[in-house]
């Protein structure tokens, strides 16, 4: 579905994303080969409506991940 670059090295890639049960399949990469298993986070929203999901100790907002087919009624 899209990607988040973390670094000019390591990327995330979303490969899924549930709209009705509010959850999220993605996977890490680092130099192109994978560096975590397939992993499904909940999806959250902040205050202001923004959603995300917590990943390694860091929030990531869908707004920021590259989309190449859309993230639907996300945004």
């Amino acid at each position: 579905i899209g990607t988040y670059t973390d670094s000019a090295f390591s990327a995330l890639k979303v490969y899924q994303i549930d709209e009705h049960d509010y959850k999220i399949r993605y996977m890490w990469f680092y130099d192109g080969r994978p560096d975590s298993r397939m992993t499904t986070a909940n999806i959250k929203m902040t205050l202001a409506g923004r959603p995300y999901f917590t990943t390694r100790g860091h929030r990531i907002h869908l707004d920021e991940v590259i989309r190449e087919h859309g993230l639907g009624a996300w945004l």
